[in-house]
């Protein structure tokens, strides 16, 4: 009896952890555009310094079969009025809405952010504000959600993203340190893909970008484990390595890898060759 009450208490634990796995994600806009309506002489919302977006993602099977990101929480800086934070995001397929009180010198104030939470890095993504109730905290001359405010840029990923895996091999005689990031990110001026950080001796240090073998959109479930390098003797003694990546998508998935490729070819990318014959 004692044993059965222990295996049934683990096994609620467990579950209760289970229930509480997310992964959170937050992008930013610097210096989006902006469209303003004036409501209030005093209020002025002119010039949006940066928008901040946070995302939750439950990637348990158990509680959620179909994993879908949810927004959670929308922050916009102002030079001139105070930081407008909007949490308790409502999800219609179509449409992500909260509903924000004293608000300024408003009573509520709606949040509308249209399209998918699954917001992906480099796309524009739109901020709308509205009043709501016909009444302010000064005046009650405002007729219901009348439009107020409208802000909209290109999103950048500015999740902390971990390190999985780390290796170190001599090539071309100088020692490289390869980082391989966690999460594959999408760069609008660098790529996108799997991210690795490169660091070689006399040569100096950069990041390439390995394509992945799925979309930008799968990039929340999807996570690096493994770097995987493959020695190569050359007829002149050198070695040359291929890479490839072992990946999983969601927690429970089979790890996959993706095929071997050459290396020297990202590093050209990442670390561009020196100019001279170097040592």
């Amino acid at each position: 009896m004692v044993s059965l009450f222990r295996t049934v208490l683990f096994l609620s634990l467990l579950i209760t952890t289970q229930f509480t796995q997310a992964q959170t994600s937050t992008y930013q806009v610097n210096f989006p555009a902006w469209n303003y309506q004036p409501l209030y002489q005093n209020l002025d919302l002119n010039g949006p310094t940066q928008i901040t977006i946070t995302t939750t993602l439950n990637s348990n099977p158990y509680t959620n079969p179909y994993p879908f990101p949810t927004i959670s929480s929308v922050e916009m800086k102002f030079p001139y009025a105070k930081t407008f934070t909007a949490t308790n995001f409502s999800f219609d397929g179509f449409v992500s809405r909260a509903v924000v009180e004293g608000a300024w010198v408003f009573n509520k104030v709606l949040v509308e952010i249209e399209g998918s939470p699954e917001i992906q890095p480099g796309n524009s993504i739109q901020v709308r504000l509205y009043v709501m109730e016909g009444e302010s905290f000064t005046n009650p001359m405002f007729g219901q959600n009348i439009f107020m405010y409208e802000a909209n840029g290109p999103v950048e990923d500015i999740t902390k993203n971990k390190l999985a895996d780390t290796e170190t091999v001599t090539f071309d005689g100088k020692a490289l340190t390869l980082d391989l990031q966690q999460s594959p990110r999408a760069s609008c001026c660098m790529g996108e893909g799997f991210v690795v950080n490169a660091l070689w001796l006399g040569h100096g240090e950069g990041t390439f970008y390995m394509p992945t073998p799925f979309p930008a959109t799968e990039y929340a479930r999807a996570k690096a484990v493994a770097l995987n390098l493959q020695p190569e003797p050359m007829p002149d003694g050198n070695t040359e390595y291929s890479i490839s990546i072992s990946y999983q998508m969601d927690e429970y998935a089979p790890i996959e890898t993706t095929p071997f490729e050459p290396l020297r070819m990202y590093l050209d990318q990442a670390i561009p060759p020196l100019p001279y014959p170097y040592p």
